[in-house]
């Protein structure tokens, strides 16, 4: 009897042990459904330390890590499913989307050619296949796909989403329109057609709409965190601030370390004129997330535009780039650090501290001649100590013969400003992530090539309509040329794009398309986008002096120049850009001379003129510059090897 009751409590525990991980498996699922990852992820390890062996939960598990794009991991969860259940199709198309993600593209391919061979009719490994044309930038092959499912499941929901987004990144909005409404009449039950239909609207401008699909969409999911988002952004754009917070209340209650939410709200309190909430919303923003670099920038943005220069809170909001360039300095890495230097001294530029360590940074670098224009700064700031001018004396002295020193000029007050750019972008929809993202990726072109200062960069407060409109304002402006900024992110990913023209015809010169992945992402985008355009534009200085023969221009080492260069001379404002490249030009009658350079400093260059003609007319202020052969100087597309919008890529993959 006592056996027989032992025998009954054994299998009653494990009936017990199986219920508990079903019930927790079951409920995983049910959080899965609402997209909650973090909460199913949770679920489902609670299920399998119940029972280890349940292979469900290991594939499920794999799914919302897959989803959370922690590639790596899912791929362990899916191998410790596939000890449970081998050549599972599904298995095999889950680890197939995960080599994508991990940019293993033949392992992923052969998995999914693998389940094709031998289920002719898998849906999900044509899904696959199409994903992989499009990670290659082959769009109209990824839609043959799509269109081959649909072919065989006509009412395909994931086949009609994806060809409904397709086919709007591709340009023929009718189409896309016909299968939207096509997805909504066979599965208006369904949550996420009303919010992709939402979605589409928005990109095509009809916020109404938009705002009704997302509002039968919350009534079918009223927890979808993804949902409510797009309703706040909808009401964000429709200027119905009062709703956009209601919705952003409602996500907090959800998750009080949405770090959105806050970024929303400070843009919200930013419209409605209420700086000091903005800066609070911010940097609550920032604590939940420290490294998004976009509410980090609009941020900082706002404290420069909307805080007194005096504002003792500076010092604090300047304290993260001080610190990234002392970490930085650290790891030698030289080019980052002047950056954050420069960050944090256009966040707090009354801090003599910081400014120290950035001439620091500078004689480190072997710049001796810019470390004693910092210290002289420092100290025409009002700046007095016995050790800055000691400091100071013996730099001077150590210096008497450079350049600078020579020619009694500070560089640090040298206007190197070359050429003027006028950047606009197009109106791009909402930006899910980061709603107001090209405007703060413009300003943030602005400042960091107003750092290197050979350019001057004049931006808009909103987006133009078309090339038409910019161009018309470029004109209007007399700026050399003009840039059409085009930016998209997804969480691990940004793509910036500048089509430069020029602002006297119109005529397109070249596009410059930067891609990054990683830490960093957005900051790195930015520096990358203003070099490769500083690099492309052709060199150019002034004569800032001259006494008998010799002359001083406003060239050093800092732009390449080199002992026994040999510049041309022209007369004040003769030269100009050619109207199809980025080449200099003018008339022949223009040019008075030339320079030989014998002596070469950081930001300045001397040497020996010789003039054309019966007349020395050479002077102070006359330009000078190489004339480079037609084929250096013609535009050039510039671009990473992204060809795929990541923006396009990561919504087709969220499709369930």
């Amino acid at each position: 009897m006592k056996k027989r009751f032992l025998i009954f409590c054994f299998f009653s525990l494990s009936f017990l042990f199986a219920q508990t991980a079903l019930d927790f498996y079951t409920r995983g699922q049910q959080y899965q459904e609402d997209a909650a990852w973090m909460k199913a992820i949770e679920a489902y390890q609670e299920a399998l330390n119940v029972n280890p062996s349940y292979a469900a939960a290991w594939f499920a598990l794999s799914e919302s890590t897959y989803a959370l794009g922690e590639y790596a991991l899912a791929l362990q969860y899916a191998e410790s499913a596939e000890r449970f259940i081998r050549n599972d199709p599904a298995l095999l198309n889950l680890k197939g989307f995960i080599y994508i993600g991990l940019g293993e593209i033949k392992k992923a391919s052969d998995l999914f050619l693998q389940v094709v061979k031998s289920y002719p009719n898998d849906i999900d490994a044509r899904f696959g296949l199409a994903e992989l044309e499009l990670f290659s930038g082959k769009k109209t092959a990824a839609e043959r796909y799509y269109k081959e499912t649909l072919a065989r499941q006509g009412e395909n929901k994931k086949a009609l989403l994806s060809l409904a987004i397709l086919s709007y990144d591709m340009g023929n909005i009718r189409a896309s329109k016909d299968f939207i409404q096509t997805a909504l009449r066979y599965h208006s039950g369904e949550s996420e057609v009303h919010y992709f239909a939402s979605y589409l609207a928005v990109q095509d401008g009809d916020l109404a709409l938009a705002e009704k699909h997302a509002k039968n969409a919350l009534h079918l999911q009223p927890k979808n965190a993804k949902t409510i988002r797009l309703l706040s952004l909808i009401h964000y754009s429709q200027k119905k601030y009062n709703e956009a917070t209601e919705n952003l209340d409602r996500l907090l209650s959800l998750d009080k370390l949405d770090s959105f939410s806050w970024y929303l709200k400070a843009k919200i309190a930013e419209k409605q004129h209420n700086t000091e909430g903005a800066l609070v919303f911010y940097q609550r923003c920032l604590e939940i997330n420290p490294e998004d670099e976009i509410a980090r920038a609009a941020m900082e943005i706002c404290i420069t535009k909307a805080t007194p220069i005096e504002d003792t809170r500076r010092k604090g909001w300047a304290a993260y780039h001080l610190k990234k360039a002392q970490e930085a300095t650290r790891l030698y890495l030289s080019e980052t650090a002047r950056y954050h230097y420069k960050r944090a001294l256009k966040i707090n530029p009354l801090d003599t501290d910081t400014r120290l360590l950035y001439a620091g940074l500078l004689l480190q670098d072997g710049r001796a001649e810019s470390y004693l224009s910092q210290l002289e700064f420092i100290q025409n700031e009002g700046a007095k100590s016995l050790a800055l001018s000691d400091l100071i004396e013996s730099y001077a002295s150590l210096l008497r013969s450079s350049l600078s020193q020579k020619w009694k000029t500070n560089p640090i007050y040298l206007d190197k400003t070359r050429y003027r750019l006028s950047l606009f972008y197009l109106d791009e929809g909402v930006h899910i992530l980061h709603p107001d993202s090209l405007a703060i990726a413009s300003q943030m072109i602005k400042e960091t090539a107003e750092m290197q200062g050979l350019m001057q960069v004049s931006t808009e407060d909103s987006s133009v309509a078309s090339y038409a409109e910019a161009f018309q304002k470029a004109r209007e402006k007399g700026t050399d040329l003009f840039a059409i900024l085009s930016f998209e992110e997804t969480e691990r990913e940004v793509l910036g794009e500048l089509t430069l023209y020029n602002a006297k015809t119109g005529t397109k010169i070249q596009t410059i398309s930067v891609y990054r992945t990683g830490n960093d992402r957005f900051t790195q985008t930015i520096q990358k986008l203003v070099s490769q355009l500083t690099k492309a534009l052709p060199l150019r200085g002034r004569i800032i002096a001259r006494s008998g023969y010799t002359a001083l221009i406003d060239l050093g080492k800092t732009e390449g120049i080199e002992k026994n260069m040999e510049l041309s001379i022209v007369e004040k404002g003769r030269l100009s850009l050619d109207s199809a490249s980025l080449r200099l030009l003018t008339q022949e009658n223009n040019i008075l001379g030339s320079i030989s350079i014998e002596e070469v400093g950081e930001e300045m260059a001397e040497g020996r003129v010789s003039y054309t003609g019966f007349f020395d007319k050479i002077g102070v202020g006359d330009e000078v510059f190489i004339a480079l052969p037609l084929e250096d100087t013609e535009g050039k597309n510039l671009s990473s090897n992204q060809n795929t919008t990541p923006v396009l890529i990561d919504l087709l993959r969220s499709i369930r």
